[in-house]
């Protein structure tokens, strides 16, 4: 079963963490929600309190993908995280995905793995991306890193993930899920 890990810190946005961990798991993928903070409870960007599955120094931390939301304060608190960048180059040493929207990109610069690679992020933080290069999509794939804009494009980046760690039928069932039209429904009162 493909596993995927998402840091959680305190600040993150809400949407592009939700969004992507719902669409992950209607694919079967096993998703395990990590704090980076000492408690299971984090709060997000908007207040609203997620218990995650664990604390990320209570956890085996290899997965076949590590995901970091955006949320600027959220994206603050990874990057003053020795264990996330620490993290995150492992990751990246085992050729492991490593998936990131919004501002989250700039922690992948902070722990220098982008190596000149090509990447986008919110346009709010473009000139803190050193390390890589941005390019104006709304999700950019590059190796092992998937990178996305934000909020606006958290449907596009979450399709590209499940195209990406699935096979085809799983793909289409799930943007078959997310695109439906409300007209194509039939809704009993």
């Amino acid at each position: 079963m493909i596993k995927v890990n998402v840091l959680l810190a305190n600040g993150f946005e809400e949407t592009e963490a939700i969004a992507v961990i719902d669409g992950l798991r209607r694919a079967k993928v096993d998703v395990k929600l990590l704090s980076i903070t000492d408690t299971k409870e984090v709060m997000s960007a908007h207040n609203i309190k997620i218990v995650a599955d664990n604390i990320l120094d209570n956890e085996n931390t290899m997965a076949d993908m590590l995901f970091l939301p955006g949320g600027l304060k959220g994206v603050e608190n990874l990057m003053a995280s020795e264990k996330v960048l620490n993290l995150l180059k492992l990751y990246n040493n085992e050729n492991k995905y490593i998936a990131a929207i919004c501002a989250a990109p700039m922690v992948l610069n902070k722990a220098d793995v982008l190596g000149g690679r090509n990447c986008t992020c919110h346009f709010s933080v473009v000139d803190e991306i050193k390390t890589g290069k941005v390019v104006a999509k709304k999700v950019v794939k590059d190796g092992n890193i998937i990178t996305s804009q934000g909020v606006a494009t958290v449907m596009d980046f979450t399709m590209g993930l499940v195209e990406e760690l699935c096979d085809d039928e799983t793909y289409k069932r799930i943007v078959g899920e997310f695109t439906k039209k409300i007209s194509d429904m039939k809704v009993e009162l």
